[in-house]
């Protein structure tokens, strides 16, 4: 029987790309919280703090911890008054 996407391996990729996705997620996360002023070398980390902050203020926007595009996708995005550092917008 033939896979009806043509390939036996397409399950596995997307299995392993969502667990390695959830887990940067997970990483990124928890060094927001807990070691921010670490981060300040990492140039796009210090920009999705702020962004992410501004979630725990208003808590109906900017709900991305590692990443913008589910919020700009979705319409939840709000920049914040701070400048922009130019990596993402």
């Amino acid at each position: 029987m033939v896979c009806m996407l043509g390939n036996f391996s397409f399950g596995p990729k997307v299995a392993k790309a969502l667990y390695v996705g959830y887990n940067y997620f997970a990483l990124v996360h928890h060094l927001q919280h807990h070691r921010g002023k670490d981060l300040a070398g990492v140039a796009y980390l210090p920009r999705l703090e702020r962004l992410h902050a501004l979630y725990h203020h208003r808590q109906v926007v900017n709900f991305g911890i590692s990443t913008t595009i589910w919020d700009r996708l979705f319409g939840t995005f709000e920049p914040t008054n701070e400048p922009s550092d130019g990596l993402l917008g």
